[in-house]
Parts: C-alpha cells; structure tokens; sequence
C-alpha cells in the first residue's frame, strides 16, 4: 500500500491506518509520505489553511506511534528535505 498526500488531510490518520491493516494480509508492507513538523511544514500548513484545508504535520515519533497503535512495524523512516517523511510498515 502507497499512501503519499492523503494522511494530513484526513481526521483520523489512525482510522485510515487501522482500516488498511483490517484490509491488508499478513505481512502487508505499507509506505506513507507525510509533511513533517518543520519550518517549511508549518508553511505548507498556513497555505492550506488559508484555502480552508486543515492538515496535520509529523514528526517520526508521532507517525510510528500511531501506526504501532493501528497495527503496523516500522520497517524505517527517513526525512525528506524540505518537507516530508516516507515511512515503512509492516502489517504483523
């Protein structure tokens, strides 16, 4: 599963990856790519603010905590530069 621009837009990033996991087989290998929590993450949030879109910004820590509660392992994360996190999972 390659999800890249859906989860800052979304309510419930961890319904979204809970639903995945209920979806997926064992085994299952998921990949995100998410704004993370920096200078230039909080412009990309003011942009879609300002056009009515609030969105959520990340840091490593808070995106495998939500995914380790929906079910997933982390496989690796990595910044980036300037903006994003792409992240692996794996569905035990």
């Amino acid at each position: 599963i390659v999800s890249i621009g859906l989860l800052e837009f979304v309510p419930d990033p961890k319904a979204v990856l809970e639903n995945a996991a209920r979806h997926a087989e064992a085994g299952a290998r998921l990949v995100l790519m998410v704004p993370r929590l920096c200078l230039v993450g909080h412009l990309y949030r003011y942009f879609h603010r300002r056009h009515g879109f609030p969105i959520h910004l990340f840091t490593a820590d808070k995106l495998t905590r939500i995914a380790k509660s929906a079910g997933w392992e982390t496989v690796s994360v990595a910044t980036c530069p300037p903006l994003s996190l792409v992240a692996a999972f794996r569905l035990a």
